[in-house]
């Protein structure tokens, strides 16, 4: 079933801000491994190490918390990363729902397995939040900085990476994201979102994986 623009509501367009920022992150590890290696960890080679990044494929654990529920709704799943411009979020378990981003469209594929599409050129707003995270995908530290305040900080074999979203229609959907790891590893992503609601991912990107 493919949809219009005003079917992707302010949830749909909060996964496809979601998964262009997990790519990221799961580029940020593959990069901040490089660095470990090289025998420094830092923000401008951390980005630097973002353009060799070809393509990520991980399992995640999530656990999200949610006002209207009682208690935190934790999800398993896989995301993929493929350069330049493949994204997907597929989760598994406790249900099954797959988010895409794939050149210029957008699909979403349920639990009950219905399918909605879309293209970019009809959804301004996402194609903004999407055009931002794929400059960051770039590792480009200007569009970086143009769309986000950043703060990097690193103690020893510690390191935290946070993100706030400078444009409206981005600060309207995400408030913050914080990226906290050791040595080569993520450790957490901790997202908040601008209703308050809140998630922590856990992931880990196998060895080998990255280049």
């Amino acid at each position: 079933m493919i949809s219009g623009p005003k079917a992707f509501s302010a949830a749909v367009r909060l996964r496809a801000a979601h998964v262009a920022m997990l790519a990221l992150l799961l580029m940020l590890g593959a990069a901040a491994g490089r660095a470990q290696a090289a025998g420094s960890i830092s923000f401008d080679r951390v980005l630097q190490d973002l353009a060799a990044v070809r393509s990520v494929d991980v399992p995640f654990t999530e656990t999200r918390h949610i006002a209207i529920l009682t208690e935190p709704l934790v999800l398993h799943g896989t995301l993929v990363y493929r350069r330049p411009d493949f994204l997907e979020k597929s989760v598994t378990s406790p249900i099954q729902q797959r988010f895409t981003l794939n050149g210029d469209r957008i699909t979403l594929v349920d639990a009950q397995g219905q399918k909605r599409s879309i293209s970019l050129d009809m959804a301004p707003a996402v194609s903004s939040i999407v055009g931002a995270y794929r400059a960051l995908l770039r590792g480009d530290r200007k569009a970086l900085e143009f769309n986000y305040w950043t703060k990097f900080s690193a103690q020893q074999d510690h390191w935290q990476l946070q993100l706030e979203p400078k444009a409206r229609n981005l600060s309207e959907v995400i408030k913050r994201v914080v990226i906290d790891g050791v040595n080569a590893r993520i450790t957490r992503i901790t997202t908040e979102q601008a209703n308050g609601d809140r998630s922590v991912m856990r992931l880990q990107v196998p060895a080998g994986q990255g280049g």
